[in-house]
């Protein structure tokens, strides 16, 4: 049992199934939030976004390679800067 409100309409199953995608959907929305954001506030000065992690990253010398690693170290993951 799912310990669930009680629903009329559907099983226990249906209703973990909406409860999932419900904070499937929270967690998008904050995301699109912090895009936004970064969008506004970090691309203009350099910065790019972790294809990973949505962190962001700069590269400190523009003549460096652009293979980059993400500097969050729960990522780490590897990308091209110029792609």
């Amino acid at each position: 049992k799912c310990h669930g409100a009680w629903f009329e309409d559907h099983s226990c199953l249906v209703f973990k199934r909406r409860e999932e995608l419900f904070k499937d959907l929270e967690w998008f929305y904050r995301k699109a939030e912090q895009i936004d954001d970064f969008r506004e506030n970090l691309e203009p000065h350099g910065y790019k976004m972790c294809p990973g992690c949505y962190q962001p990253v700069i590269k400190d010398n523009e003549d460096d390679c652009d293979h980059i690693f993400c500097s969050n170290p729960e990522c780490r993951m590897e990308f091209c800067w110029k792609c």
